[in-house]
């Protein structure tokens, strides 16, 4: 298949949409992590994603203008699930307490911790 304009527009790329207020106005801003650079905002969330839209046609334009290399999105099957990590033997044990006196794994602890932060963190 040709990858035109049309083909890279029918990618489904993963959309991060957070809610901001600005002056007691709440702003939504839109972002593909996977398209550097491609970000909007808009008042509601019909807007924002209208906006997104818009502005992903004008970025594959651009790159394809330019000769530039799109990257796809990522298939979830290129993940494991599986990484391994070094801590502090502090936080190590920090952590071992958590997961006792939750009565759960000290994955699932590791686990529950990093999804609350990750979602926090790209909001």
């Amino acid at each position: 298949m040709d990858k035109n304009l049309e083909y890279y527009m029918k990618l489904k790329y993963p959309v991060v949409i957070s809610e901001l207020e600005d002056e007691g106005e709440t702003i939504y801003k839109a972002r593909i992590e996977e398209l550097p650079g491609l970000v909007v905002y808009a008042h509601s969330l019909d807007d924002v994603i209208s906006e997104l839209i818009a502005a992903k046609q004008a970025w594959f334009e651009t790159a394809l203008e330019l000769n530039r290399r799109i990257r796809e999105p990522k298939d979830l099957d290129e993940y494991s699930g599986r990484t391994t990590i070094r801590m502090s033997r502090s936080l190590h044990k920090k952590l071992v307490e958590l997961a006792k006196t939750e009565n759960v794994s000290l994955n699932a602890v590791i686990n529950q911790l990093l999804e609350r932060n990750c979602l926090s963190f790209t909001a």
